[in-house]
């Protein structure tokens, strides 16, 4: 027999500004970076740092490398919770290869071998959501 649930204990859903959406991703080291390689999507973690309204990481992925070699529209993800609360962040825009940043200073790597290259991400769009789940 279905079961049904009482009234208002569905998480709310809040869509994000753009100012909310980066102050979540400073709270965040690691995310997914979502590309084109050899006509398939590809999707790959990293750790990064946000800072001035940009993506930071590096890397050793030949893939990834080539992606920010020609200014390759990506598509960035990171989330988190509380127990609480839950949150998801997604940043389109355009990787670039670039010099170690100040905030690349932050970057935690996960694994051991040396990151060779510095990418950016430069968004077009940032978009985001926030799920209570207190309710």
């Amino acid at each position: 027999m279905p079961t049904s649930n009482p009234p208002n204990t569905f998480p709310v859903t809040l869509l994000l500004e753009p100012d909310q959406c980066w102050s979540w991703l400073q709270h965040s080291r690691t995310g997914r970076i979502v590309f084109i390689r050899d006509s398939a999507i590809d999707i790959r973690p990293v750790n990064y740092a946000a800072q001035e309204r940009v993506i930071s990481f590096a890397t050793a992925s030949t893939a990834l490398i080539a992606a920010a070699d020609v200014n390759e529209s990506v598509v960035f993800e990171a989330d988190g919770h509380d127990g609480w609360t839950a949150w998801s962040v997604i940043v389109r825009g355009h990787a670039t290869i670039t010099a170690p940043t100040p905030a690349g200073s932050e970057i935690r790597p996960m694994f051991a071998p040396a990151k060779t290259h510095h990418i950016t991400i430069t968004p077009t769009s940032v978009t985001g959501r926030l799920f209570d789940q207190a309710r």
